[in-house]
């Protein structure tokens, strides 16, 4: 199947912008994971998610929490 995600409030801080672009510009991911939902019931439950194949970030540095 698919899986459609809709984003609300999404947006990226001043002051981490060098790294999103960082993370937008990497080709590293040959074999990202999959990550599937198989609903148990009605409800939405984490455990009805499960991440498959290795992950490997792509950029390991450390921003400043914005708070």
């Amino acid at each position: 199947g698919t899986m459609t995600w809709t984003g609300i409030d999404c947006h990226v801080y001043e002051q981490h912008e060098e790294i999103a672009q960082k993370v937008l510009a990497s080709a590293e991911a040959e074999s990202p994971p999959q990550l599937t939902y198989s609903p148990s019931s009605k409800e939405f439950l984490a455990d009805d998610f499960s991440l498959s194949g290795e992950y490997r970030p792509v950029v390991l540095d450390k921003v400043e929490m914005v708070v």
